[in-house]
């Protein structure tokens, strides 16, 4: 499953990447994410004189090819002229199967490159003996047609290290999810647990979904107050407060789902693909909703239509 909430970080670390690395770098990182994205992919070991037949990568049934060339200092365009040449006839030669040729390098293109590419699309066109579809993929290409259609765990396996919350002004409370989801840390079963508001619940129009979740997170309710306590900073608790009335406040004015905008500022956007992430998300959030830090508290008398 993607995760839009977290495709924008995935996007910068897969730029960062491909335009930092150099040579033989590149290389290895371009075929790891195409690798990833072509189930069956093929990558021929360069041996000997032979070398890898001008070819950095085979699909499955061998109809796209691919050449990757990564930037070093004192490499001009016209190295990578003679690159994308010799890279494609060689390649041309040895590999008859294939109808695209891409071409996926960090060098930059000019002119010349730009150039060569028509050259070779002039030369190979629907027309020609053998056409074949040219391709030049810089960041924005590979991204686009190979990194962005990439599910989330195979992102996280190339890129990992995702923020844990998805609003970064409460990071602080990754170590707090972190031992909620942890199954070692047992939960007090005998514990007092505080009462359910449901003249609050009603007031707010917490669906019965929510209200659920909230009474499966009050369980943790104690274990959060300790967590609490031992902190240094004895300000942290009331920050944390502060920061999630912010985040009701918002979503109360756009109209968004309030206890969802909650969850997912907390725990990112699938936090429901993690049960024991959700279930974190869900403790905290009753939590800091028991102790009237967010949501409204109904007026004395107040009774449901």
């Amino acid at each position: 499953m993607q995760t839009s909430a977290y495709m924008p970080w995935y996007q910068a670390q897969f730029e960062r990447e491909f335009l930092r690395r150099t040579g033989t770098e590149f290389e290895n990182f371009a075929t790891r994410v195409l690798a990833t994205y072509h189930p069956g992919f093929l990558n021929p070991r360069p041996t000997g004189r032979l070398g890898d037949f001008g070819c950095d990568g085979l699909t499955y049934s061998g109809d796209i090819s691919y050449a990757c060339f990564g930037y070093l200092q004192g490499r001009g365009e016209r190295e990578l002229v003679k690159k994308i040449h010799s890279d494609f006839q060689r390649a041309a030669s040895k590999w008859p199967s294939f109808t695209t040729w891409r071409f996926v390098t960090n060098a930059g293109a000019g002119p010349l490159a730009t150039q060569a590419v028509l050259d070779l699309r002039e030369t190979h066109k629907s027309t020609a003996t053998r056409p074949i579809r040219i391709e030049l993929w810089t960041e924005n290409e590979m991204w686009k047609e190979c990194g962005s259609k990439l599910q989330f765990e195979q992102l996280d396996e190339l890129f990992p290290g995702v923020p844990e919350a998805a609003d970064v002004s409460l990071s602080e409370i990754t170590p707090l999810l972190k031992q909620l989801e942890s199954s070692s840390i047992p939960i007090d079963t005998g514990a007092q647990i505080k009462p359910v508001p449901f003249l609050k619940m009603d007031f707010n129009s917490i669906d019965p979904a929510n209200r659920y979740e909230f009474q499966v997170g009050r369980e943790h309710a104690n274990r959060i107050e300790a967590w609490y306590s031992q902190q240094v900073d004895p300000t942290q608790r009331d920050r944390h407060s502060r920061r999630f009335r912010e985040i009701y406040d918002r979503a109360t004015t756009n109209g968004d789902d309030v206890v969802e905008s909650l969850y997912i500022a907390l725990a990112g956007a699938n936090l429901r693909l993690r049960p024991e992430r959700a279930n974190a998300a869900y403790a905290i959030t009753a939590y800091f909703f028991d102790e009237c830090d967010i949501f409204e508290t109904p007026p004395p008398g107040w009774t449901p239509a």
